[in-house]
C-alpha cells in the first residue's frame, strides 16, 4: 500500500507540464456555456415564481366568463 502512495507522489512530482496552445475559441465557448446556464436558471426561476399568478389570472378569467354567461342566458 505504501509503495502505491510513493509511486503516486513520485509521478505527480515528475509529471511535466503540457505544452499546448489554448486559443481564444475555448474562452468564447466557455462564456457561451456559462451564459446559457445563467439564462436557463433565470428562466426556470421566473417560471416558478410566475406560476401562481398565472393560475390566479386564469381563475379570475373563468369566473368572469361564467358570470357573463349567466347574465347572457338570463331570460328577460
Amino acid at each position: 500500500m505504501m509503495k502505491r502512495w510513493l509511486l503516486l507522489v513520485l509521478l505527480l512530482i515528475v509529471a511535466m507540464s503540457a505544452k499546448a496552445y489554448n486559443g481564444p475559441g475555448s474562452g468564447v465557448s466557455f462564456i457561451a456555456a456559462l451564459w446559457s446556464l445563467v439564462i436557463g436558471f433565470f428562466v426556470v426561476l421566473s417560471a416558478i415564481l410566475l406560476w401562481p399568478i398565472r393560475v390566479m389570472l386564469k381563475r379570475r378569467k373563468a369566473k368572469q366568463q361564467a358570470a357573463d354567461n349567466k347574465i347572457e342566458s338570463k331570460p328577460e
